[in-house]
């Protein structure tokens, strides 16, 4: 049997063939309904009692495969390919092999200083001591393999951020799922103590879980900033490199100034009309914005924690609720008389921050795709670059 997170706290079980039941974190739960596959079972969960299924629930456990979240997809292209293609893309397919066997010869400096351990000054002077010495014809290698070499783990840095970001995003959004199971599981005693259907909880675990929401959206924004500055980054890389370039940061809204350079001008435009067109990204980027400069944070402070009311269509069962705000449709929130968290339009906040989370992945997987053919199809079998002295 197969169990999946919901929004409100809930759970959507399978009991067999074609047969689902919704139901809560003590185990009490709906009469069984029938759904031929589940799309339709997700659909009827919202008829039912007003949620919305988010993920697996396998995705709590301590090693969560993040499955739910095209994570593997995202490994192809920012673990693997494009770090990989970068190499072949400046000096040839025939030249790989020699490249990398250079790579032993480096002082191992080049690839842990700035990580935790050693000093800027340090780093400094090696590398003036190695590039003088490739100049100069004293090391195996030439100045220009010290270039290619760095732009490479450069290009590997930033993909790695961007992978630990997107990481960070998704383990915070499932550790607000977590949370509010806590909440209801600790605190359904105070409504029945009250006498009243349903609470608002304030504590630590409401902190808590504004903690992750502000890490979830913050995190996804700085991934969009990782995002153009590989793009400028792999767009200003001449082919082959003769000098070594620093990769400069970049917003995200900066991709829609950048002219074409590596990159052709379709290309960039597909990579602008990308960043243009998710309607989503405009309410991620404002709340961003608002937890950092304004007080948004302390408004998602509640956890609304009930029994049996219409948030659950006045089904028995125990449910979280955090709404999210009410936005106009270009993502800014509605405001009057000073206050800009009304939330009428019933929307969970965890169903908006799946919404981002899905969004903002397939920004990164469409960058990816568009990245990956560019360096593949502008591949030749030897580039010319001269790597040894």
């Amino acid at each position: 049997m197969n169990r999946y997170l919901t929004t409100k706290g809930l759970f959507l079980r399978t009991v067999g063939e074609s047969r689902f039941v919704l139901e809560d974190i003590f185990g009490i739960c709906t009469l069984p309904f029938f759904a031929a596959n589940f799309e339709v079972a997700s659909k009827l969960a919202f008829d039912l009692a007003r949620v919305r299924v988010l993920c697996s629930e396998s995705e709590l456990g301590e090693m969560p495969s993040f499955s739910s979240f095209q994570w593997l997809d995202l490994e192809r292209f920012y673990v693997a390919r494009l770090t990989d293609h970068f190499r072949y893309w400046q000096v040839g397919r025939e030249r790989v092999s020699e490249f990398d066997s250079l790579s032993y010869a480096l002082p191992p400096p080049y690839f842990e200083y700035g990580f935790g351990e050693g000093a800027k000054d340090d780093l400094e002077y090696i590398d003036k001591v190695i590039t003088s010495a490739a100049e100069a014809g004293e090391a195996p290698f030439t100045k220009q393999y010290v270039a290619i070499k760095l732009a490479h783990m450069q290009v590997q840095r930033i993909c790695s951020d961007l992978m630990s970001l997107l990481y960070r995003a998704i383990s915070a959004f499932v550790e607000l799922l977590s949370i509010q199971r806590a909440t209801i599981k600790e605190e359904y005693w105070a409504a029945k103590q009250m006498n009243v259907p349903e609470i608002t909880h304030t504590g630590p675990k409401s902190y808590k879980a504004a903690t992750s929401i502000t890490i979830c959206v913050v995190s996804l924004c700085s991934s969009l900033d990782i995002s153009s500055k590989l793009v400028n980054f792999i767009n200003g890389c001449q082919c082959p490199l003769n000098r070594f370039r620093t990769a400069q940061g970049k917003h995200f809204s900066d991709i829609q100034k950048t002219r074409s350079s590596s990159l052709s001008s379709d290309l960039m435009r597909k990579i602008i009309d990308l960043s243009e067109g998710e309607k989503e990204f405009a309410s991620l980027i404002q709340l961003r914005h608002d937890v950092i400069h304004s007080t948004a944070v302390i408004e998602m402070e509640k956890i609304y924690a009930g029994y049996r009311t219409r948030e659950v269509n006045e089904l028995p069962l125990h449910y979280s609720y955090m709404p999210w705000r009410d936005c106009s449709e270009t993502g800014q929130p509605l405001r009057y008389l000073g206050r800009d968290y009304f939330i009428a339009g019933g929307v969970d906040i965890e169903w908006q921050l799946l919404s981002w989370i899905k969004a903002v992945i397939k920004y990164h997987l469409a960058i990816g795709a568009i990245l990956h053919q560019f360096l593949v199809s502008g591949t030749i079998d030897d580039t010319g670059v001269q790597l040894l002295n």
